[in-house]
């Protein structure tokens, strides 16, 4: 499985990726930004969840049961992590605000 998925875009490479080694569930996984790695010591904090409800916008609330936690990743999440927020911060300069 991981080998295909180095075919898919590096968004969807580091949501797969972060789901297998950290556990997290979906809400939890697209809540998640760059500050909340720590690359020197290879954590990410859970600290907040996206939730959709039928016919209402997103909202962001903290995790199932209240649970904030940091996981340790190993060095390939925290290089796609890193090959994603440079990829955003390109897309952010090159469209603008």
């Amino acid at each position: 499985m991981l080998a295909y998925l180095e075919n898919e875009p590096l968004e969807f490479q580091t949501l797969i990726q972060l789901a297998i080694f950290t556990g997290a569930r979906r809400g939890e996984l697209v809540a998640l930004k760059f500050s909340d790695v720590d690359f020197e010591q290879s954590k990410i904090t859970i600290e907040r969840a996206a939730v959709k409800l039928k016919g209402k916008p997103v909202q962001i609330k903290p995790p199932k049961d209240y649970e904030v936690r940091t996981v340790t990743v190993n060095r390939e999440c925290l290089d796609l992590i890193e090959r994603l927020r440079e990829e955003k911060l390109r897309q952010a300069a090159r469209i603008g605000t």
